[in-house]
């Protein structure tokens, strides 16, 4: 009987199922990230040499990863947004750049979206040129997803979810249409 009590009391102080640390998934750009409260899609992630024109153009010490995503508030509160960073393959890790200047639609650094609510626009990175992965995480910072980047340099765009909507034949309805014109 006191075995099995200390057995009872070992259980619950060590939490019985083991190693309980939050299981990191990696997904790729595009895919449905859910961590509660928000749904993140990682639209676009595009290398840059320079941020804005002319006179006001910034360079960077490497270059500037711009990444384009949208964050969905499913919560029934206000919600923010934590701090985004890189990972490299050597599992060094890159914090998001503090300063936007020179991007249309750049976030900033402290991101509330309120419920039902969608936040859309760009992160910067000023990172050397290879594959990395976005690390996203709920409101709390708890549980993470990484979203592969990878490195390209050939003109096209990583992903645009617009594009790939637009080009998607969807359902065709030509013989509906011509049933419909019949008398």
């Amino acid at each position: 009987m006191r075995t099995a009590l200390v057995l009872l009391v070992a259980c619950f102080v060590t939490g019985c199922g083991g190693n309980r640390e939050p299981r990191v998934h990696s997904v790729q750009m595009g895919d449905r990230v859910e961590l509660s409260p928000f749904v993140y899609h990682v639209i676009d992630a595009r290398w840059e040499t320079q941020l804005g024109t002319d006179i006001t153009a910034r360079l960077p010490q490497h270059r500037y990863l711009v990444v384009k995503l949208t964050a969905v508030n499913s919560g029934a509160a206000p919600a923010p947004i934590p701090g985004l960073a890189l990972e490299d393959d050597a599992g060094r890790t890159f914090q998001e750049s503090a300063d936007g200047a020179g991007l249309a639609d750049w976030l900033g650094l402290i991101r509330t979206v309120k419920p039902a609510d969608m936040l859309e626009g760009t992160v910067v990175f000023d990172v050397e040129p290879r594959s990395y992965r976005l690390r996203l995480a709920d409101s709390d910072a708890v549980r993470t997803a990484l979203v592969e980047l990878p490195l390209r340099f050939d003109g096209a765009p990583s992903l645009s979810l617009h594009d790939e909507l637009q080009q998607s034949p969807g359902p065709d309805y030509s013989d509906w249409m011509q049933n419909a014109k019949r008398p």
